[in-house]
């Protein structure tokens, strides 16, 4: 871990892993099932008191959520009551992310002392644009507790297995297409799901997999 502008501490990818595998473990005691409900992980978290809603969150601020300090307590999260209501999947991520940032990034946000929504909002938005490093941050959490490693994995090498042959070994269609599958296993865009590809290294095997015409992904790892 490394310190950040804020004072804050920085996460490498693995440290950020571990963390939200602990979070899902304790909050769904033990049995990990997909698609996370990551609003019943965030409130079990303990790092949040609570996830209010509020209309014309999104078309006020162009944001889905916001994390939002207490100033009797813990932290906040505000999401955008349409988008939560038809549970999607921007709102899903930004509720994760949002979560990320009251685990690693706590301290930063009750330092602000901004209690009302817009105050909040700015803060988020100020840490958006020049804070790039806790965004990192939060986004890799958000990826590592929807679409948890060994699940994600898991899907990852039964879809290669499936699909690799259909596609004729072609490696922008083939992952575009893994990502459209991983997306409705986990409930997340089909961005989010290829960034977690690329964020753990398997769109990297994949490539060479194809390149290489290997029907099993895992013969792949295991060559190199």
């Amino acid at each position: 871990m490394t310190q950040n502008l804020f004072g804050s501490l920085r996460f490498k990818n693995k440290e950020i892993e571990r963390i939200a595998f602990s979070i899902l473990k304790e909050s769904c005691e033990g049995d990990i099932k997909v698609p996370v409900s990551i609003e019943l992980v965030a409130e079990l978290s303990g790092y949040i008191d609570e996830i209010g809603m509020l209309e014309g969150l999104s078309e006020k601020f162009n944001v889905a959520a916001a994390l939002c300090p207490n100033p009797t307590s813990q932290l906040i999260i505000i999401v955008d009551r349409d988008e939560f209501d038809h549970c999607s999947v921007r709102s899903r991520f930004s509720v994760a992310h949002e979560l990320g940032h009251a685990v690693m990034h706590s301290d930063v946000y009750k330092s602000t002392k901004k209690y009302t929504v817009d105050e909040a909002v700015r803060v988020n938005q100020k840490i958006q644009k020049r804070y790039t490093a806790l965004e990192r941050d939060a986004n890799y959490f958000a990826g590592a507790i929807l679409m948890p490693y060994e699940h994600f994995t898991a899907n990852v090498f039964k879809l290669y297995r499936i699909l690799a042959k259909e596609y004729e070994f072609d490696f922008k269609r083939l992952k575009n297409v893994i990502a459209a599958h991983l997306a409705r296993i986990f409930n997340v865009s089909s961005h989010a799901a290829s960034y977690r590809l690329n964020d753990i290294g398997l769109d990297a095997y994949i490539r060479r997999a194809a390149k290489n015409k290997i029907e099993d992904l895992k013969m792949q790892m295991l060559f190199e």
